[in-house]
């Protein structure tokens, strides 16, 4: 709540125009459809829903960011609760909130946060119904994949964890069965198939733009892979991401039991898939976004077993970047004066 309310007057009283996409999700939200040139709808919407709220200022604009990271984090610390209780549930929730990634992404609008809620929702009901066999949660999984398919394509990853996690747990793969699965595919087609029409109907713009993202060429790029795979820590954090890694080779020599094996299968095939990605064409820092709730809770309960000392310093690495991060935007119009447009530091970061 805390951090809301922080973030929410940053937003208020920053000193930045709208970046490109940004600008460009504003005015698509001026003309709401079921579809747009490069991407899907949902960011347009919400942007619509809240300028009818307050009105079409730069705070408003990128206001639902921090709301929806909020709701974000009760969903993992849900989540995070069912895994492996309360305790590390309520740091799980912490460590997200103030990941280097979420506190920038929190200060924007982009098409992430919304996928990211989505996901953690789909996620959290999957676990349930793990648990329960009950088939709400498995209209909840497939509510949740649909709207994260509005939000962003990425969210299709989901159902590539789902077949890792199920050819993994019996228990998983259970969950499956009794239609509870075609039930849940049944209503993220049913979301999405409004989106594949409007392609249908604009030559399948949406889709052709994002397979030019891709872009996937005959030669191996070993720069853009190593350039993605470090990219990460800054996306996780140094420390989260190193022990990620030490943790994942760990359980491929040894083997992992559950919660672990589950937390694995919801985050390294995402990011193992951009390496491929990335080594193929290219892969931006922020399209592993998807793989950071999940392995958000596995590190938060790696390091609050094992190594709470380091959880401690990278906790609090994380706040002091989260702090120049979300006062810089305060004084980006001063810095600008000063050093000039080309040196403005915030400004450079939100272009790249």
């Amino acid at each position: 709540g805390a951090l809301l309310v922080i973030r929410l007057v940053v937003v208020y009283f920053a000193k930045t125009d709208l970046f490109f996409d940004e600008a460009q999700y504003w005015w698509w939200s001026r003309d709401l459809a079921f579809g747009y040139f490069s991407k899907p709808p949902l960011i347009a919407w919400l942007i619509r829903l809240m300028t009818e709220v307050c009105s079409d200022a730069e705070w408003c604009v990128r206001a639902p960011s921090p709301i929806l990271y909020t709701v974000t984090c009760i969903v993992l610390f849900l989540a995070a609760r069912a895994l492996y209780g309360a305790r590390i549930g309520f740091w799980s929730a912490v460590v997200f909130a103030t990941l280097p990634a979420a506190s920038f992404s929190s200060l924007l609008i982009s098409t992430d946060v919304p996928l990211i809620l989505f996901w953690t929702l789909a996620f959290y009901g999957w676990i349930r119904l793990i648990e329960t066999r009950e088939m709400r949660f498995a209209a909840l999984i497939g509510a949740s994949i649909g709207l994260g398919l509005l939000a962003k394509y990425a969210a299709a990853y989901f159902l590539l964890c789902v077949a890792v996690d199920a050819w993994r747990d019996p228990r998983a793969c259970d969950a499956l069965r009794g239609g509870r699965g075609l039930v849940a595919l049944t209503i993220a087609l049913a979301f999405i198939a409004p989106n594949v029409l409007w392609n249908a109907n604009h030559s399948f713009a949406t889709f052709s733009h994002t397979a030019e993202n891709a872009g996937w060429k005959d030669i191996l790029n070993l720069g853009s892979g190593l350039e993605f795979l470090g990219s990460q820590f800054a996306v996780f954090g140094p420390i989260l991401f190193a022990v990620l890694i030490v943790v994942a080779w760990r359980a491929w020599r040894r083997g992992c039991e559950q919660p672990q094996c589950r937390l694995f299968a919801f985050s390294i095939p995402v990011i193992l898939l951009l390496i491929v990605q990335a080594l193929l064409s290219r892969a931006l820092a922020n399209w592993a976004a998807a793989a950071y709730p999940a392995a958000t809770i596995l590190v938060t309960a790696e390091l609050l077993r094992h190594y709470p000392r380091l959880f401690r310093i990278s906790l609090w690495l994380h706040l002091g970047a989260a702090l120049v991060i979300t006062v810089a935007p305060l004084f980006a119009t001063r810095i600008t004066k000063l050093t000039g447009p080309e040196w403005n530091p915030y400004a450079r970061v939100i272009g790249w």
